[in-house]
């Protein structure tokens, strides 16, 4: 669907809703109405994914409906068609005549201020809320499906080094001195998961290697009575199964970039209590490595975002945010990786 397509299934939309409200991203746009959420996917095509077909949109808001449900119990409400007749839009029921043209993901509308990262800006998130998380992540994870498939640093390296891609964002936000610190960490990266691959085939005997949510960060956590953990990543199964510790990481990572540390450490403590799997100095170095990485992952998306955007607001938001990630980046390589240095 075109931005003027969606534009006219709004207005549909705001016949049936007291309120709507529209929110995109690189690969979906998000209908926000009164009392239900429809998220729609762009037909693009990109290295991680590709939604260039009617079809291949459809199975991804299937595969979504599924892997979603696994942690929001009666939030995910189906797949809807949307069609068209007559130059009218419409979703659901598709009536005689009609041709239908997307799919999306309905959603029921959750109170927006239980949106974790705005609690913790508002500092309304309590020990109560992160101890209900830790347990919810620790009791899914130990049902969540096995991988079977042993882990590749290899991968994992050519995941790390697409940090270069941003390079040139870093040296315009910051300077080139930065952008060259990135090459360092690239490097680096290499040395470390040649030193560890033998543990993290270990770990991945041990069954630590699973089905993940993928994207465990506070964007995508409601703090109800009990806590509502959703839009994981269905687009991409490399994204989303690995080593349990790169999810806790991802979280930990986040509470670090909103300068919320001890919240971090009382989640990972807690989760620990529960699922113990973080077993040795060596897993606590993995740890380490996977916070560096997923703060990788943000600085290229914020560097990707900035990119896109036109509106001088968000471009201030997205520069302040490459800025803060390429900071706490340097804060965890000094730590990940100042003792394989020592020892080469």
């Amino acid at each position: 669907m075109t931005q003027q397509e969606i534009t006219q299934l709004r207005l549909k939309l705001a016949d049936q809703h007291t309120t709507t409200a529209l929110k995109t991203t690189h690969v979906s746009w998000v209908i926000l109405c009164s009392d239900v959420v429809y998220k729609i996917p762009k037909a693009v095509s990109l290295p991680y994914l590709d939604f260039s077909t009617l079809a291949q949109r459809r199975l991804y808001c299937e595969n979504e409906l599924r892997l979603n449900r696994r942690l929001t119990d009666g939030v995910y409400l189906g797949v809807e068609t949307i069609w068209k007749k007559a130059e009218q839009y419409g979703i659901g029921s598709v009536p005689a005549g009609a041709t239908i043209v997307d799919y999306a993901i309905k959603m029921k509308r959750l109170p927006q201020d239980r949106l974790m990262y705005l609690m913790l800006q508002k500092g309304t998130v309590e020990a109560h809320h992160i101890l209900a998380l830790a347990q919810q992540m620790a009791s899914f994870h130990q049902k969540a499906a096995l991988v079977a498939t042993a882990p590749s640093i290899v991968t994992l390296q050519t995941d790390f080094a697409d940090l270069r891609s941003s390079k040139a964002v870093v040296a315009q936000v910051l300077h080139q001195a930065a952008a060259e610190e990135i090459e360092e960490w690239v490097l680096a990266s290499n040395h470390f998961l040649q030193a560890h691959e033998g543990r993290m085939l270990e770990r991945h005997q041990l069954g630590y290697y699973r089905e993940l949510h993928g994207d465990l960060h506070s964007e995508n956590i409601f703090l109800l009575e009990e806590p509502v953990v959703f839009d994981c990543i269905a687009f991409n199964e490399h994204f989303r199964q690995g080593d349990i510790l790169n999810e806790l990481a991802f979280f930990c990572m986040d509470m670090d970039y909103h300068r919320q540390a001890p919240l971090g450490h009382q989640f990972l403590q807690h989760y620990l209590s529960n699922f113990p799997g973080m077993e040795t100095e060596e897993d606590q170095q993995l740890f380490l490595y996977y916070k560096l990485y997923r703060a990788n992952v943000r600085l290229k998306v914020n560097a990707l975002k900035w990119e896109q955007s036109t509106e001088p607001a968000e471009q201030k938001k997205r520069v302040e945010a490459v800025r803060e990630y390429f900071y706490l980046m340097r804060y965890y390589a000094k730590a990940v990786f100042k003792p394989l240095l020592l020892s080469i």
